[in-house]
């Protein structure tokens, strides 16, 4: 018999069908193949003899098809389709001088019919679904499989490695991802005055992809979106002043766009030394030739720290590829909104950055798009009562319901009734985010407070990116027990609950071991409270170190001796792009000048460290491009060369001094000296101290 209908599919069948006909013809029923769809098309094949049941009507040529008999329910919304995956073989074996049987042959025919259905619908052979459906388009990117080769989805051209090929009008090869890291060395102690101040960083730990850096602004290669973290940390002048505000600030074009948390604390014996750090991060859309700085803000004069091992004070920037989903607000309006004893929903009216999928109802964010977000947040609050003791304000990221992250939380002990104090909370980490996931920002204060927008609209904000196509990731806390004790000094922090490790590195419980070189995104904090009541806590901070050495400080918290009944607790998080080698060993710290005890807190969330790999080259144009990306220095000395802006390779140029003569052929410079003066090349020599901070010399 013919093959009369093109059909080779049956529905799709809403959730409430249970017996899903079909009228086309098929040999045998585990040729089937019928898949569930959820509302964005993501299918799921179902099992034979599990899932569902074929029942085939006996006459396959009169009355073609059947029915499947579901056995488990639709989940709600789902589709079913059916249809055939027929393996493309040829069994008819037709034997020399044997018999001819003209159904035999037809079978044969209808079989190649079906195969040619098949290749149509694309079910050739497979146990994968043979329609897809087609993902929202997005500026800059290119259609492609899934990692698991399941459905069609938007792809970061720029992640795929590709270098420039041959032919046509000259590409730009492969590009690199433009990442800057930058902290201050030297010196050790720099006072600033009251007021605001942009801070130079003399020290560039990482400089890729582009990108200008004058010591104190870095100049944007591209337009596109861009992670940013910061942290200044500083210690009080003179010893006699109340010290009570001081923020970090990220100012693009000179306009503050981010701030860091900001701490403040009432005035405390002259004996005791204080110290503040205040961490920020978060996302913005930032142009070609935007300058960013970072500025810090202090309500009376204080000094910079470079601090132990230069980590203390810095800035990163990493650009985040193609036109991932992203989302930031902040409080602009009213200025101050009430927060009483206890946790509330931060409320934020002020949209900075929607691209993509997910929607925003003011304090609840839905995610429409599934995979790897860096979710970063702030929150800043003023003593609502000036009569009012305040212990701890304290920010939270929750995911439907249950608390993912936790801020820095800052600890004051009681003061004099006239002093302000102002807190914030701020923290930062990676989450794996499903479709339909509400993600929103609360706060916990145990004495009301109000929280504000503050004079640059940017005290309080929050802040989702997507990390498109992550390479190796990690997510870990402590879980248990709920509160580890820890010495005066240094200490590794262990965690106990792996959420999530992706991509081959391993974790020992305290130690992470980086999988492959490549840039990461790292973001950690470490909640802390005092061990005795009446023991005086100076200092508090947790670190990144790498290898045994510093690379990321979080916030330091200092607070001064108060009262025995008040109970103070302290909380660093931090943050930043790090260019790390594979073996590399990433370990997170904390030191502390009194005993103190680590705690997990609610369901493992106040202490964690997580990171994401970001994809470093990608794709760049199309036929002629030579695919370089980059230039090296050989040899020992100053190195020429400077970076690549598009095509551009560019080196620095030498410059003749004093008694110095350049001349050049097409191979060589030849730097010659001659005698000034005295005659000949005087001696120099400059050494300047490093540690230890201090040396003590006796009076003479």
């Amino acid at each position: 018999m013919t093959i009369r209908t093109t059909a080779r599919a049956a529905g799709p069948f809403p959730d409430s069908a249970a017996s899903l006909p079909f009228a086309f013809k098929v040999f045998r029923s585990s040729d089937m193949l019928v898949t569930s769809a959820d509302p964005l098309g993501a299918p799921t094949v179902l099992v034979n003899g599990v899932d569902y049941r074929v029942t085939l009507n006996a006459d396959q040529e009169t009355t073609p098809g059947g029915v499947v008999t579901l056995l488990t329910a639709t989940p709600a919304g789902h589709t079913v389709t059916v249809t055939t995956a027929m393996p493309a073989l040829q069994p008819l074996d037709l034997q020399n001088q044997g018999g001819f049987n003209p159904e035999v042959v037809e079978d044969a025919f209808d079989r190649l019919t079906v195969l040619v259905q098949q290749l149509g619908a694309g079910t050739l052979g497979s146990a994968a679904p043979g329609t897809f459906s087609l993902p929202a388009p997005e500026a800059n990117m290119v259609l492609g499989w899934a990692p698991d080769g399941s459905s069609l989805t938007n792809i970061d051209p720029c992640a795929l490695g590709c270098a420039g090929g041959g032919g046509g009008g000259g590409g730009d090869g492969a590009l690199s991802r433009a990442a800057f890291y930058a902290v201050r060395t030297a010196p050790a102690y720099e006072s600033v005055a009251a007021g605001e101040r942009v801070l130079p960083l003399n020290s560039q730990l990482l400089s890729s992809g582009g990108g200008g850096w004058s010591g104190s602004a870095y100049t944007v290669p591209r337009s596109g979106m861009y992670q940013i973290a910061f942290r200044v940390t500083a210690q009080r002048g003179p010893s006699s002043a109340a010290w009570s505000y001081f923020v970090a600030r990220l100012k693009v074009n000179g306009v503050t766009q981010l701030e860091g948390s900001c701490e403040s604390t009432l005035s405390s014996p002259t004996s005791d030394a204080l110290f503040f750090g205040s961490y920020g991060e978060g996302t913005l859309s930032l142009t070609a030739g935007d300058t960013l700085e970072l500025a810090v803000m202090s309500e009376v004069g204080c000094e910079v720290l470079a601090g132990s091992q230069n980590r203390s004070t810095g800035i990163s920037i990493v650009e985040l590829w193609g036109a991932p989903n992203a989302f930031a607000a902040a409080k602009a309006t009213p200025a101050t909104t009430a927060l009483s004893v206890g946790e509330a929903d931060v409320a934020f009216d002020s949209t900075l950055v929607s691209q993509g999928a997910g929607t925003w109802s003011g304090t609840e964010f839905t995610v429409a798009k599934a995979g790897t977000y860096q979710v970063a947040f702030t929150v800043t609050a003023e003593r609502a009562a000036s009569s009012t003791t305040w212990g701890y304000l304290t920010g939270f990221v929750y995911v439907n319901g249950v608390k993912q992250l936790t801020g820095s939380c800052g600890s004051a002990a009681p003061g004099s009734a006239a002093s302000a104090l102002f807190k914030g909370s701020s923290g930062s980490g990676m989450l794996q985010l499903s479709v339909g996931d509400k993600v929103k920002i609360r706060a916990q204060t145990d004495s009301a407070c109000n929280v504000i927008a503050g004079s640059s609209g940017r005290s309080t904000r929050v802040s989702l990116v997507e990390v498109a196509d992550p390479g190796a990731s990690l997510s870990v806390v402590q879980n248990t027990p709920a509160y580890v004790a820890i010495a005066p000094g240094e200490a590794t922090v262990g965690l106990d609950d792996l959420r999530s490790n992706i991509g081959g590195g391993a974790w020992s419980g305290s130690a992470y071991t980086v999988p492959k070189s490549g840039l990461y995104m790292v973001a950690f904090r470490v909640t802390a409270q005092r061990s005795s009541r009446t023991a005086p806590w100076m200092y508090f901070s947790a670190y990144v170190a790498v290898n045994g050495v510093s690379q990321i400080h979080g916030g330091c918290e200092a607070t001064s001796s108060g009262s025995a009944a008040a109970f103070l607790f302290a909380a660093a998080s931090g943050g930043a792009v790090l260019r790390l080698a594979a073996g590399d060993s990433l370990a997170l710290k904390v030191q502390s000048s009194t005993d103190c005890e680590i705690i997990a807190g609610t369901g493992g969330r106040s202490t964690g460290l997580t990171l994401v790999e970001l994809p470093d080259t990608g794709g760049g144009g199309g036929g002629g491009g030579s695919g370089v990306t980059t230039a090296s220095n050989l040899g020992a000395g100053q190195g020429t060369f400077a970076a690549k802006v598009g095509n551009d390779l560019r080196f620095k140029s030498l410059v003749a001094g004093p008694n110095v003569t350049l001349s050049s052929n097409g191979d060589s410079i030849t730097i010659g000296a001659t005698g000034g003066g005295g005659g000949g090349v005087p001696v120099a020599f400059s050494v300047v101290k490093t540690s230890p901070a201090s040396t003590y010399v006796p009076a003479t």
